[in-house]
């Protein structure tokens, strides 16, 4: 079970079919012995937000960007796709794009998860034979609304 917004979405993204090796902060040179080779994601942490809005309510924003390796921009395409909506139509919420967060423990009142930003482009040559490779960032902002208890 989750104890942040950040762990909650991993546990999300890991959650959904079909989807390369996801990795936290930065991609290692190697895993299990094996050298690391596209298609891989990387998901960071650009820190929570508090914002009080009304008396004792927080909302807090939770800032992730996910990057998406792959060797052709059809393989990137493909596996973000994946992400955002796991195969459904938008309003389904069966991706990352409007989801639920099924492992978030902490108490709090809404939840949205929202993609801010998309970006494609061509990585630096670091395929596997020094061919260039491809990439997409997704940023999401997390928000929680959390109230305090009433007496």
């Amino acid at each position: 079970m989750a104890s942040s917004a950040f762990a909650a979405v991993v546990d999300r993204i890991q959650s959904l079919p079909g989807l390369p090796k996801l990795y936290t902060f930065d991609a290692p040179p190697s895993d299990a012995g094996a050298q690391v080779y596209v298609p891989y994601m990387v998901l960071e942490d650009h820190g929570t937000g508090i914002e009080y809005d009304f008396q004792k309510t927080a909302m807090e924003v939770t800032e992730l960007v996910l990057h998406v390796y792959g060797n052709l921009l059809s393989d990137v395409d493909t596996i973000v796709e994946r992400v955002k909506y796991n195969g459904w139509g938008i309003s389904a919420g069966q991706g990352l794009d409007f989801g639920a967060l099924p492992t978030l423990t902490i108490d709090y009142g809404n939840l949205e998860v929202r993609r801010m930003r998309e970006q494609r482009f061509a990585a630096l040559a670091t395929g596997k034979d020094a061919q260039r490779i491809h990439q997409c960032d997704l940023s999401y902002r997390v928000t929680l609304y959390r109230y305090a208890a009433s007496s």
